[in-house]
C-alpha cells in the first residue's frame, strides 16, 4: 500500500464518487460491473485535512463516529471507501473483489460502511482493464480483449452466485449440474490440450454458458438444458466428459443466436 497520496496522485473513480490510488480504482470499476450499476459511494480518498479534523473531533468526543489522522488514515491512501452497498449479498462481491470490513471493537463490526482493499485478496486482478479519456478505469469490453471472467460465490441462503465480469450482470444458480459445469470450467489446465486451446475453450464455454444463463433465467425453462446436462456420463474420462459439457452448451449458445 502506496502512503499518503494528494487529490492530483488519485484516480478519478467516476459518477462524482471521488478518487481512489490506482488499484483500488480499477477494483471498485470491478465491483461496479459486477453490481451491474456504480457502488454507492459516500467517500472514498481523503484529504490529510479533513482526516485530521474528523480524528479531531473523535478524539475531543466532539463525534462519536471512529476517525483517526492522516497518517494512519486508510482513506488517505486512496485504499479504503464508505460505502451503503453492504447487503450480505453485496459483501460477497466485494469480498471476492478484495475489499473487506475493519473496522471492529472487541470483537463486533462497528463501521458496516467502511471497507478496505487489499489486492492479495483480489480474485480478479488480472481482468482486462481500460483507462477511459475522461481517466476513469473500466473493463476492456471487446470480445478479444476481455474474456469472460466469472467468480462462484456460495451465498448463505444455499443458492450459487455467479458473477459475470465482462457483461455486469450477476445470476443466481441453484441446479447443481449448472454449478459443477461452471466449477469444471474454472480448474485449471493440464496436459490434455495446449494452453493456447485450452484457453480459448475455457472462454468460449463461459462465454457461451453465462451469456444464455444470465439473458434468460428470468423467463425460460431450461429443462431441456438440464436434461442434456444430466445426460452426459460423468463415468468417463474427466477430458471426454469435459468435452460433451462443452459441445452441450456450445449447442445451446448456437441455438440461442439463431
Amino acid at each position: 500500500m502506496t502512503g499518503i497520496i494528494t487529490w492530483d496522485q488519485a484516480t478519478d473513480i467516476g459518477g462524482g464518487r471521488g478518487r481512489l490510488a490506482e488499484d483500488p480504482a480499477k477494483s471498485l470499476a470491478r465491483v461496479d460491473a459486477a453490481l451491474g450499476r456504480e457502488a454507492d459511494i459516500n467517500e472514498a480518498w481523503r484529504s490529510p485535512e479533513r482526516a485530521n479534523a474528523l480524528a479531531a473531533d473523535y478524539e475531543s468526543g466532539r463525534s462519536t463516529v471512529i476517525a483517526v489522522p492522516a497518517e494512519k488514515s486508510i482513506h488517505c491512501r486512496g485504499y479504503a471507501v464508505d460505502t451503503d452497498d453492504t447487503s450480505d449479498a453485496q459483501m460477497a462481491v466485494w469480498n471476492v473483489h478484495g475489499w473487506y470490513w475493519t473496522v471492529y471493537r472487541g470483537g463486533v463490526l462497528v463501521e458496516r460502511w467502511h471497507l478496505e482493499y487489499d489486492p492479495t485478496r483480489d480474485q480478479h486482478r488480472d481482468v482486462p482493464m481500460t483507462k477511459g479519456a475522461d481517466g476513469v478505469w473500466r473493463i476492456t469490453t471487446t470480445i478479444e480483449e476481455a474474456p469472460m471472467s466469472y467468480s462462484i460465490v456460495k451465498l448463505t441462503d444455499g443458492d450459487t452466485h455467479i458473477v459475470g465480469l465482462s457483461t455486469g450482470k450477476n445470476l443466481r444458480i441453484q441446479h447443481p449440474d449448472h454449478v459443477d459445469v461452471l466449477l469444471r470450467l474454472k480448474k485449471p489446465h493440464d496436459t490434455t490440450d495446449t494452453l493456447e486451446t485450452f484457453v480459448a475453450v475455457q472462454i468460449e464455454t463461459a462465454r457461451a454458458y453465462i451469456s444464455y444463463a444470465c439473458d434468460q433465467a428470468a423467463t425460460v425453462n431450461r429443462a431441456d438444458l438440464d436434461a442434456a446436462l444430466a445426460g452426459i456420463d460423468r463415468t468417463q474420462d474427466a477430458a471426454v466428459v469435459k468435452a460433451a459439457v462443452e459441445s452441450v452448451l456450445t449447442a445451446w449458445a448456437k441455438k440461442l443466436a439463431a
